[in-house]
């Protein structure tokens, strides 16, 4: 099991069934990627986890394993709602977070927030999430990346102002993955209809 855990956000302690607590500190200087630390079990079957806070902070949650730590699939949702694509690029710890997890596969979708909040252009969006691919590319084993674009979702929502089409967003970011042997783009507008 791992418990997750941002530097700098006080002490908690953990418990297995019956065994004694043991003291988690997350001092030092703020640091919001996530730390990890790991903790055994035992055997497989039904056991009791108790997370106690001692001085105030944040526990970011945990992953539960079967044995299965090394294989299988393993997944770690990321979303934020309404957070785009420069949110997650304006936080540069975020690459951190991304090397403590090493992922194999990472799913992007993208250009949903910056089209309905009208924060971006189709470049400036594509300009941020070419540097969130520089991240995933920088890292000691690179991923796959799979660029996810949606339906068209100004069929049902239609942002303030006026700006690119939805379409002209999708393009932006589906050019990222012409001639990267990393990114795949699966636009789900060819499978999904639009209303």
């Amino acid at each position: 099991m791992d418990l997750w855990f941002p530097l700098g956000g006080g002490s908690f302690t953990y418990k297995v069934d019956a065994a004694s607590a043991v003291p988690v500190s997350t001092s030092g200087t703020y640091n919001p990627a996530n730390r990890v630390t790991g903790i055994s079990l035992g055997s497989q079957g039904s056991h009791t986890v108790i997370i106690t806070c001692v001085s105030a902070g944040v526990f970011g949650g945990f992953t539960v394993y079967g044995g299965d730590e090394t294989f299988g699939v393993l997944g770690f949702d990321s979303a934020h709602v309404g957070f785009t694509t420069a949110n997650i690029t304006g936080d540069s710890l975020f690459p951190n977070t991304l090397a403590a997890i090493a992922p194999d596969l990472v799913v992007l979708q993208v250009t949903a927030n910056e089209y309905l909040s009208n924060s971006a252009t189709p470049a400036q969006q594509a300009a941020s999430l070419a540097t969130l691919i520089g991240w995933l590319e920088a890292l000691p084993k690179i991923p796959s990346i799979l660029l996810w674009g949606s339906w068209d979702i100004s069929v049902h929502h239609s942002p303030a102002g006026g700006q690119a089409t939805y379409a002209t967003y999708k393009a932006a970011c589906a050019a990222l993955a012409t001639g990267d042997p990393h990114i795949t783009y699966v636009d789900l507008a060819t499978t999904m209809a639009d209303s």
